[in-house]
C-alpha cells in the first residue's frame, strides 16, 4: 500500500524550511502572549481573592474565597474555571520558582510545561524539575512522560493537577442533595449555564480520577490480603496470655 502523503511532502526546501520558521515564530508568539497574559491573571486573582497569599490558594479550607468560587459559577466569565484555577496556581508556582533559580531562567519554561510542573506537590523537587527542563528543554510530551515516570516512584507527584475549589463546593452540595434525595429537583432548577459549567467540571474530573481510582483499586487489591494476614497475627499474639517477666523467686529460707 502506497504511504499517504502529508500536505509538506514534495515541497522544495525553500518552501519547506519557510513553514518551519512560520510555525515556530507563531507558536512562540501564542504561547508567549498566552503565558503573559495568564500570569497577569493569575496574579489578579491572587491579590484580589486570595489577599495574594500563596498558602491561602494551598489551603484546603472550604470557606478560604467564597468570593472566588461565585466567580467561577459566573455564566458570563469568558475562562474556563478550570483554566482560571490553573492560572491562579500556575502564577503562585512562579513567585517560588523565580525566588529559587531567577526571573531569565523561568521565563525559558514554556505554559505549558509549568502547568504539568504542578502535579509536582514538593516544592523543592518541582524547582529542581524545572531547572532540568530549563537546561535540557523539553516538548510537552516529553514532560508529560518524564511525569509519569517519576510518579512511579514518588508520592509526591500525581496524575492530576490539583483540584480547583469550585468544583470542590459544587460536589459537596450534590453530595448534601443526594442525601436529601433532592438532587432532581435541584438540577431542574438550574439555569443552562450552571448546568453547562458543573456537567464539564465533573467531566473534567472523571477523566482525570477514573485512571487515578484504577491504580488505588489495583493497590487495595494487594493491601487486604496483606493486612488480614497481619492483623490475624497481631490479634493472635495480642490475645496470648502474657509471659511473667523477671527472675523466678529464690527457695532459699524454705524448710
Amino acid at each position: 500500500m502506497p504511504k499517504k502523503m502529508t500536505l509538506s511532502e514534495n515541497l522544495p526546501i525553500k518552501e519547506q524550511t519557510k513553514i518551519d520558521k512560520a510555525v515556530k515564530y507563531i507558536n512562540e508568539k501564542i504561547g508567549k502572549r498566552y503565558y503573559e497574559t495568564a500570569i497577569e491573571v493569575g496574579n489578579y486573582v491572587l491579590k484580589t481573592f486570595f489577599n495574594d497569599d500563596i498558602k491561602e490558594v494551598k489551603s484546603k479550607n472550604p470557606k478560604k474565597a467564597l468570593s472566588f468560587n461565585k466567580l467561577c459559577a459566573r455564566p458570563d466569565l469568558e475562562v474556563h474555571p478550570k483554566h482560571l484555577n490553573q492560572m491562579v496556581l500556575v502564577a503562585a508556582q512562579e513567585r517560588l520558582l523565580i525566588d529559587k533559580i531567577g526571573a531569565d531562567k523561568v521565563n525559558d519554561l514554556g505554559y505549558s510545561l509549568k502547568v504539568e510542573l504542578l502535579k509536582i506537590r514538593d516544592d523543592k523537587m518541582r524547582t529542581n524539575i524545572a531547572q532540568e527542563w530549563i537546561s535540557n528543554p523539553k516538548t510537552i510530551t516529553e514532560a508529560k512522560k518524564h511525569i509519569a515516570s517519576l510518579r512511579e516512584s514518588n508520592p509526591a507527584v500525581s496524575d492530576i493537577i490539583p483540584l480547583s475549589s469550585p468544583l470542590i463546593v459544587q460536589l459537596k452540595t450534590i453530595s448534601e442533595w443526594v442525601e436529601n434525595d433532592e438532587l432532581t429537583g435541584k438540577l431542574e432548577g438550574l439555569s443552562i449555564n450552571k448546568i453547562k459549567i458543573l456537567k464539564e467540571n465533573i467531566d473534567a474530573f472523571l477523566r482525570q480520577y477514573e485512571p487515578v481510582k484504577t491504580k488505588i483499586d489495583g493497590v487495595k487489591a494487594k493491601i487486604d490480603p496483606i493486612y488480614e494476614i497481619k492483623k490475624k497475627k497481631f490479634d493472635e499474639k495480642a490475645a496470648a496470655p502474657k509471659k511473667k517477666r523477671g527472675r523466678p523467686k529464690s527457695k532459699k529460707g524454705k524448710k
